[in-house]
């Protein structure tokens, strides 16, 4: 019997060394499942925000005097800054700067023959100063007549497509009403609602990165614009406008994107999935195998992106644990078996 007991307690022995233990030597390694990392430029964003583009600069385009229509340009027609976008009827104002202009002219040479004669002594002070008084007269007069007809006249104050008319040739066009729309397609801009925790990070100028699923994914990048100082109605969300440079021009108000605003760049960082992070003594760490021990590093002052961690601190190895460290602590020795590392999510 003596001898069984003694069988009995070796074999316990045995497990519980196996098992890691009372036993000689050191304790068995942890099992553990391990993902390599790799290290490089990181953008740090705020989590993507859906919105639509609107237009960028748009300009209704009206006359201030009334008047028939003449012409004015069709919808879709691309026009350059200052071309003429529509007209008036111009008969009489064209008759009125003729008249002005003849009269003018007529000022001009009373003008310079009196003052000939005064410098001849042959003509009086008065006549010429009268002649100089009728010629300015003259000069104001032309240049209201030249008023007048440039008023009739609708030039584009940008350079854009015209997206819309509201009158036809022969129609009659009062102050103040619509005749055209012109649109600058050459940038169009974003407007996302930002939480009060994340808006602190957001500055003027900071990039932003579009996703255009109309587009095929196509990625476009933007910069803040304008950062609203205060929530708008109490929303608790704070506006951002974004400028979307629109090259080629392909980009049309209306269309869905994903808008991420880069906060911060970081040129040599690591990505550390949530799964992988655990907690020391109050403090957040992962674990990598060096040289088969697990080597503790500290996330402190690591940031959060999503569902990962974003880190620049050097690491100890290429090889994070992703199985296995909620009972790790640094310098356990460690045993990697990738074979149980069918459940973890892969950055």
């Amino acid at each position: 019997m003596d001898r069984d007991r003694s069988r009995g307690v070796a074999l316990a022995l045995g497990v519980l060394f196996l098992l890691g233990g009372v036993g000689p030597g050191a304790a068995a390694p942890r099992l553990v499942a391990t993902i390599r990392l790799q290290t490089g430029p990181v953008d740090v964003t705020i989590p993507e925000k859906v919105a639509v583009l609107l237009a960028g600069e748009r300009r209704d385009l009206a006359f201030e005097v009334p008047g028939r229509l003449e012409f004015c340009l069709e919808e879709g027609t691309a026009v350059a800054l200052g071309q003429v976008v529509a007209r008036l009827d111009e008969t009489l104002e064209k008759a009125q700067l003729l008249g002005a202009s003849l009269r003018l002219r007529d000022s001009r040479s009373e003008e310079r023959r009196l003052r000939g004669l005064r410098d001849a002594q042959a003509a009086s002070a008065q006549q010429l100063e009268g002649a100089e008084t009728r010629l300015a007269l003259r000069r104001a007069e032309a240049v209201v007549a030249r008023e007048q007809l440039g008023r009739r006249t609708l030039t584009s104050p940008l350079r854009g497509e015209i997206i819309a008319t509201y009158l036809e040739a022969g129609e009659v066009a009062t102050p103040g009403t619509r005749v055209a729309t012109v649109m600058d397609f050459s940038w169009l801009r974003l407007e996302l609602g930002i939480p009060g925790f994340q808006i602190g990070r957001v500055e003027k100028g900071d990039r932003v990165r579009l996703a255009i699923p109309s587009l095929g994914e196509r990625l476009v990048e933007g910069e803040v614009r304008r950062v609203a100082g205060a929530a708008a109605d109490g929303r608790h969300l704070f506006d951002v406008e974004v400028f979307v440079p629109n090259e080629g021009g392909k980009l049309r108000p209306g269309m869905m994107v994903g808008a991420s605003i880069v906060t911060d760049h970081l040129p040599h960082a690591m990505g550390i999935p949530l799964e992988a992070v655990v907690e020391r003594e109050g403090r957040k760490v992962a674990f990598f195998v060096q040289d088969g021990v697990a080597r503790a590093l500290s996330l402190e002052s690591a940031i959060r992106v999503g569902n990962r961690l974003l880190s620049s601190t050097e690491i100890p190895s290429d090889f994070l644990v992703v199985r296995g460290q909620r009972d790790l602590f640094d310098g356990v020795p460690v045993r990697v078996d990738n074979r149980v590392l069918s459940n973890v999510a892969h950055q």
